[in-house]
């Protein structure tokens, strides 16, 4: 008679009002056999969700023993809170087992068991199998990519900037890494009951270079020859990167040109030019009248890839208006975006006031008839004022015409004579040697 036996381990699930999905390794080795001739031997793991027994894996094997070695990721709807095995025959009976059917009890799952017993338990209760269990390991996992925010903007490491990466299980596991000039995976944190926050840098991977790439991934097993993509996590490949420049304060500034224009401007210093491949991203803030704070200016605030600096220097190349304001800058190597959370972990520079050229005014101070009919004689004296370090000019009309005289400049720093008048009435107008006009 041939009797086919199943050996189940049961997961039994507990309700849940999250609609996620729940993700699970399970690591398993073990061999089976019957006393019977040549019987069909299955061995099926499986699982309980909404009272539906589901399949995780089988094996069969058509000689007198089953065995089974896996490393194997699946996913539920619902959390796995209990786990339970079941030994089964399921064709026919032997008059020497027990029951066609036993069960282990139920043994209480928080994301990591490792122990095999509660299988023998049913095993040997069955009492038509022999063998035993050399691994048995059910640990929670994640996504190692996911809960580390990893993505083609979130992919650097850099030099002077350790990163704390969240570990994707709260199980036994090793952290590895490879880099380029070693091909082969190396232990950063040996398999053990480690953190669930492990922080990096740079400096942790022996052999790194500045620009190269370092690639990070957990293993669940303890095996360091396991060479089954299951046993291990996903993989996060970062970039390194310099330190971003460092800004040499005080923050230059340039004042409007005049006192109605918005042109003003800033220079940033930094202590290095960009390497090659970096880029810089700049952030500028200005002051809100109203509440006093910071706050990014809505339209052209944000300069994202900036590949080069000038002697060191970058000078900001929209024109803004007399106030006070801050900056937050970074490197990157692209794709950075202005939304990046990196940006909220950042500090502001030094606030910085951009100032108002002082206004161009003028008055008349002394003024002289014709001595006599038509000698022309007669004159006007003015005296203005300007941004220091500025010089004046003046022209002027007769009688309400529309012809202005060419530009002038003062004679004496801020006063001049306007001489040779006749008889009229003059027009004025004054501005200094920007072009900023008296108003």
């Amino acid at each position: 008679m041939k009797i086919n036996f199943y050996i189940s381990i049961i997961f039994l699930m507990s309700w849940s009002f999250c609609y996620g999905q729940y993700k699970y390794l399970l690591e398993y080795k073990a061999s089976f056999t019957t006393s019977s001739v040549q019987p069909t031997w299955g061995n099926s793991i499986l699982y309980i969700e909404n009272g539906v027994e589901k399949v995780i894996y089988n094996v069969n094997s058509i000689t007198n023993g089953v065995g089974v070695d896996i490393y194997y990721q699946f996913t539920t709807t619902n959390p796995i809170s209990k786990i339970r095995a079941k030994t089964v025959s399921v064709s026919g009976t032997l008059t020497s087992c027990t029951s066609a059917a036993s069960y282990s009890s139920e043994i209480s799952f928080n994301g990591c068991y490792d122990n095999s017993s509660f299988i023998m338990d049913a095993v040997n209760a069955n009492r038509c199998v022999r063998g035993g269990v050399e691994k048995f390991n059910l640990l929670k996992i994640e996504n190692f990519k996911e809960i580390n925010n990893f993505s083609f903007v979130n992919n650097e490491l850099k030099q002077c900037e350790p990163r704390e990466l969240n570990i994707s299980t709260r199980c036994k596991y090793a952290l590895e890494y490879k880099i380029p000039s070693n091909m082969e995976w190396e232990e950063l944190i040996p398999y053990g009951s480690n953190p669930a926050k492990v922080t990096v840098s740079m400096n942790s991977f022996i052999g790194l270079s500045l620009g190269e790439n370092v690639k990070i991934r957990l293993r669940y097993v303890p095996s360091k020859n396991a060479n089954d993509s299951n046993a291990f996590s996903e993989i996060l490949t970062y970039f390194t990167i310099g330190c971003s420049p460092i800004l040499q304060e005080p923050v230059v500034t340039r004042k409007t040109t005049c006192s109605y224009t918005d042109d003003g401007s800033f220079t940033l210093n930094f202590d290095r030019e960009l390497n090659s491949g970096e880029l810089l991203a700049i952030t500028l803030y200005q002051r809100n009248s109203i509440s006093g704070l910071y706050d990014i200016i809505p339209s052209g605030g944000q300069i994202l890839n900036i590949s080069s600096l000038s002697n060191k220097s970058y000078t900001w190349p929209y024109p803004l208006t007399a106030d006070s304001y801050k900056v937050k800058f970074q490197s990157h190597s692209g794709g950075l975006s202005g939304s990046d959370g990196s940006w909220s972990s950042l500090e502001f520079s030094n606030p910085f006031t951009i100032g108002e050229s002082a206004p161009v005014d003028f008055s008349v101070i002394d003024s002289a008839d014709e001595s006599c009919f038509n000698v022309n004689d007669g004159y006007i004296e003015i005296q203005g004022s300007r941004e220091s370090g500025r010089s004046l000019l003046y022209q002027y009309s007769t009688n309400g015409g529309a012809n202005f005289t060419s530009w002038r400049t003062f004679l004496s720093g801020d006063k001049t004579k306007i001489n040779s008048l006749g008889k009229g009435n003059y027009r004025i107008k004054v501005r200094d040697n920007k072009g900023c006009l008296a108003k």
